[in-house]
């Protein structure tokens, strides 16, 4: 019993006093950054193109039955590019406790507007959980915590995470292990047993990636791991990128390790990943390094050709250059064109102006005529007759005249024929100027001579049916010619 207690106060006192299991029980993995969907599960389906990647982790290798992590992970988008899918396949073996989690992840993303968005995962899956006593050196093999033989159980799990991206900026928060899954392990000989239960784990991520020339990027990155009840540690890098093809990055995790990472695109579907990390604590000696491995794979993305193209020919390139030149061009004709419009309307403008303020003096103009002017045409309106009392008049003769149509009256001649431009040219009507040699109305504005009533009656409708009501004088009227016709 005391050697069993010994081994057990060694082994949990190096639990919590060493790097990442000190704080948590699942690990973090530098190669992070090469797939971050292993921490988020709001990463899923992020690329347009669908990846598959294979990690290992093998850690401090001068401890004998150190952890070992292994998994598979693939996700990709689905047609619409505001959802993705994953699946993840984990192995995690510590000296007494295995863990193999399967998980099946759905991501969303919701625009906020064009630099802001958001992205939304949820994981759900089974994890199973076994324990195994057989490298326990008991004083007594009928030890009633030792079991008789492995135990293992499943249990559900969920994990759920988002992320925020603000142009280069990215932010992340992830919840992991949130069913907080119980296990009891029994011993089925004295029924005595043990417990082990799955802690919810969190971590918060963010970068910004600094854009160097054409060819470079440079992307600081911190990510704060934290489990109910554990002290919270940091994990601060730097990975410097060229040409989306090769990076290289430095880590360091608070007061426990510092780790080197790179990584090639070795062609269009194939990518690898390499970690090592020393410890820098007072356990490092004892412990050893850590190596990280990753093998990624490329897959077809929406449209069905290679997600990544590196490799563009000559050819190619004069293609696009062709591309853009007749596209220049074509924005050089439609910009010499929008001037020339743009100069054709403000001619309009101008003319439209112009005739405005022809428009506008005309109606100043007849407002003010005086009070005798007003009085003359009042009188000879009265002095005029309605359509219904042509028939009444003697017929007319080549000597005494016709009748004419009256739409406006004037004291000069410029006004009256300014008017009847405007009829003209509002109303297409055809007016003539009668002059009367009396009086200080002179120039009377009539559209057609009539002799009977019909006739009166016909032009009158005519004219109400163009619009005349918007510009004539007052209403329309009769003149009887006095005895000659001055027509201009």
């Amino acid at each position: 019993m005391k050697q069993f207690l010994k081994f057990f106060v060694i082994f949990f006192n190096l639990q919590f006093s060493i790097f990442y299991c000190s704080a948590q029980q699942i690990p973090a993995l530098n190669q992070s950054l090469f797939n971050p969907y292993l921490i988020n599960p709001a990463y899923a389906g992020a690329n347009s193109f669908t990846q598959i990647f294979l990690n290992v982790r093998d850690q401090w290798r001068e401890m004998p039955g150190a952890p070992f992590f292994s998994s598979i992970t693939a996700d990709g988008q689905l047609n619409n590019t505001y959802s993705g899918v994953g699946f993840q396949l984990q192995s995690d073996r510590q000296p007494l406790i295995q863990n193999i989690t399967g998980m099946l992840t759905y991501r969303h993303l919701v625009k906020l507007n064009s630099d802001h968005s958001v992205r939304l995962g949820l994981s759900a899956g089974l994890i199973h959980n076994s324990i195994n006593l057989s490298n326990i050196n008991a004083a007594s093999p009928t030890e009633s915590v030792l079991m008789e033989k492995n135990n293992s159980k499943a249990s559900f799990d969920v994990n759920a995470g988002l992320i925020y991206r603000f142009r280069k900026f990215e932010a992340g928060f992830a919840a992991l292990q949130l069913n907080n899954a119980y296990f009891r392990y029994i011993n089925s000989a004295t029924g005595d047993g043990l417990s082990y239960r799955l802690i919810r784990c969190f971590n918060i991520n963010a970068s910004y990636r600094f854009d160097v020339g054409k060819n470079w990027n440079i992307t600081p990155l911190a990510i704060l791991y934290s489990t109910q009840g554990m002290p919270a540690y940091l994990l601060s890098s730097c990975k410097v990128e060229y040409l989306g093809d090769y990076w290289l990055a430095a880590g360091y995790r608070t007061d426990r390790s510092i780790a080197v990472s790179c990584g090639v695109l070795i062609s269009e579907k194939l990518c690898l990943g390499y970690s090592f990390e020393t410890p820098i604590n007072k356990y490092g000696v004892q412990l050893g390094n850590t190596h990280e491995l990753t093998l990624g794979i490329r897959l077809f993305g929406r449209s069905g050709a290679p997600a990544n193209h590196r490799d563009v020919t000559r050819k190619e390139m004069e293609q696009l250059t062709d591309v853009v030149r007749m596209q220049s061009q074509q924005i050089d004709q439609l910009m010499e064109e929008t001037g020339r419009l743009r100069d054709d309307a403000a001619k309009q403008q101008q003319r439209y102006d112009s005739q405005r303020v022809e428009l506008e003096k005309l109606i100043t103009q007849a407002a003010e005529q005086s009070a005798t002017q007003r009085e003359e045409t009042e009188r000879l309106k009265n002095e005029s007759l309605t359509p219904a009392q042509l028939d009444n008049e003697p017929p007319s003769s080549p000597d005494t005249g016709n009748y004419a149509v009256i739409v406006g009256s004037y004291v000069n001649i410029e006004d009256a024929k300014l008017y009847q431009k405007i009829l003209e040219r509002e109303l297409g009507v055809i007016t003539r100027i009668l002059t009367r040699q009396k009086g200080q109305v002179r120039f009377l504005v009539y559209s057609l001579t009539v002799q009977t009533q019909q006739e009166a009656q016909a032009e009158y409708d005519r004219l109400n049916k163009l619009g005349i009501e918007k510009y004539k004088q007052g209403t329309l009227w009769l003149y009887k010619f006095e005895t000659t016709k001055n027509n201009d």
